[in-house]
Formats: C-alpha cells, structure tokens, sequence
C-alpha cells in the first residue's frame, strides 16, 4: 500500500472512528483501524465487537492498492504532530517485521503494524431474511431530538431499557423516548418511517456518536439515514446509520429483550399538564432562580428512645 492523503482530512476522519475503537484493550487488535486503499479510495473501519464505523476518506491519491493494520492512537498522535498538508503513507517490510511509514516534508515515523486477518467481521444480524425499518431525515433535526430526550435515560443500569433510547414507530410518524425510572422524555419526529409499526431500543451512546457524525459530514450532506434490522426472537439486531461518507453499525438487543416500559400507559394517565408559551431564556432564569432557593436539607432520622 502506498498513497498521499490530505493530512487534515485523515486526522479528522481517525479522531472520529475514536469514537467506537478502545484505546487501551486487552485485545490489541480491538484498538487497531484498518486502513484500506484501493480504486482512488481510502477507506479507514475499526470496530469495539458490538459497534462498528466505516469512513471513506476524501482528497487521497492512491500509487498502489493494499491493505494494513495499526494502532489507531499512534497512527493518529504521528499525524497531529506534523504541520504539513500532505501525508505519504507506504506500507513496507524490514527485516521481514512489517511496518507503515508515515512521512511528511521532514520527519519519517515507522509504526508497527499487526496482520490484517486478525482483524474482526464487523458486527452482524443473525443469518436468514432480514427487514429493514428506519427513516432519512435532516440531521440537525434529528440532533436536536434525541438531545431533547437523551438526559432522561440512565447511565448506570443494569437494565438495558433505562439506558437506552426507544425508537418507536407507529401510524406513520416516529416517536424517540427515554426513561431511568423517575424521569421520563418524549418526542416526535416528523418523519414518515418505513415500515410497518415497531419499537426498537439502542443504547444512549448512540445520541452522542450520531451528533458527532453529523458534525463530521456537514460539510458534505445535511442528511442521515438509520435503518433497523431486527432480529430472530433470540438473536440480537443492527442498527445502520449512514451519513455522507460514513457508515456506523451497532448491535440492538433480541425482540424477545426489548421491554421498554409503556410510556404511552404513563402519558395518558398524566393530569393536569403544565404549558407553557414563550421564550425559553426568560424562563429557564426564572427556574434557576427558584431553583436556589429549594432547601436541600435532610432532616436526620430520629433516634431511637429507651424505654
């Protein structure tokens, strides 16, 4: 393998597959990218075994197709060190130890390398026929929902329905909700799913990783797609987003796993709602202000008396 790439653009494309590779893994392999060349293309994956990301890299000229595998924390720290535009990056072999050399105008680096068979399939649904359901939709929309609901979901539990976020899809529009079992958020996104009715659940770290992706293809598309691919009765699912250059999949639980409370039981039973109309700013300071002056103080307990 052996190319020339905008150092900018790989450097932006690894410290977002950071967001799914381990940096420190008793598996070496796990905290490792996979850099791929070939067809006037770079495409760069790496994966953690329960999520995994895909990012075709722009402004790259291949001299000859291959493939190789490093440590994605060294790849990336060797890039951040040099001011240049231009990497060269060739893959060579001394003394029979396979290496990747990354140079610029002025410095040379070496980086060990591990085999590319050792490098894990990304995750997939359990064999059989498989149906999609998801939606597109414009990804600042998106964004701003599930950060209207994600606060709500816990962040420590060993139930998997109060950490993540409930996707639900029914009579042509998509509800995203989230709980911890004192906190519950809802909201609809106006989108028209395809289909029929469904829930599914994804663990809240997807809320971050998405916002992160539409970051990274703003530049490039304003729109992200996610489709979910259930599976059998005992066998875990995948969610795949796709945005831009960039293809992200995760594992979703069973359909026989996935209870999410019934928060359209809870909503319903819910009186005399509060409402209200106008700018946010004034009134969010309003709450801060009433906010400081609840007492936090916990009587003690009392003690107990002899008798």
């Amino acid at each position: 393998m052996n190319l020339i790439v905008n150092r900018a653009c790989l450097v932006a494309a690894l410290a977002l597959l950071a967001t799914v590779v381990r940096k420190l893994c008793p598996q070496p392999v796990l905290s490792c990218v996979k850099l791929l060349a070939k067809d006037r293309t770079l495409q760069i994956a790496g994966t953690d075994l329960e999520q995994s990301m895909t990012i075709l890299v722009p402004e790259v000229q291949v001299e000859a197709p291959g493939e190789v595998l490093v440590n994605l924390d060294e790849l990336l720290t060797t890039l951040k060190s040099s001011k240049e535009q231009a990497a060269y990056i060739r893959a060579i072999s001394d003394q029979g130890e396979p290496q990747l050399r990354v140079t610029d105008d002025d410095a040379e680096f070496l980086l060990p390398t591990l085999p590319v068979a050792d490098f894990p399939p990304p995750p997939t649904a359990a064999p059989g026929p498989a149906s999609a359901e998801g939606f597109s939709i414009e990804s600042k929309v998106l964004v701003d929902a599930l950060d209207h609901v994600v606060w709500a979901a816990g962040e420590a539990d060993a139930r998997y329905s109060m950490t993540s976020l409930c996707f639900s899809f029914r009579k042509g529009k998509v509800e995203i909700a989230a709980t911890n079992g004192r906190a519950l958020a809802v909201v609809e996104v106006p989108v028209n799913p395809l289909g029929g009715d469904a829930e599914h659940l994804v663990h809240n770290r997807f809320a971050a990783i998405l916002a992160k992706i539409a970051r990274y293809s703003a530049d490039c598309t304003d729109h992200i797609a996610v489709d979910f691919v259930p599976g059998k009765k005992n066998s875990e699912g995948m969610v795949h987003l796709y945005c831009g250059f960039v293809t992200y999949t995760a594992s979703i639980p069973s359909p026989a796993a996935q209870t999410f409370p019934p928060y359209r039981d809870i909503l319903a039973g819910v009186e005399g709602v509060f409402e209200f109309h106008g700018e946010s700013a004034p009134f969010l300071s309003a709450l801060k202000k009433a906010a400081s002056l609840v007492s936090v103080f916990k009587p003690e307990p009392p003690h107990p008396t002899k008798t």
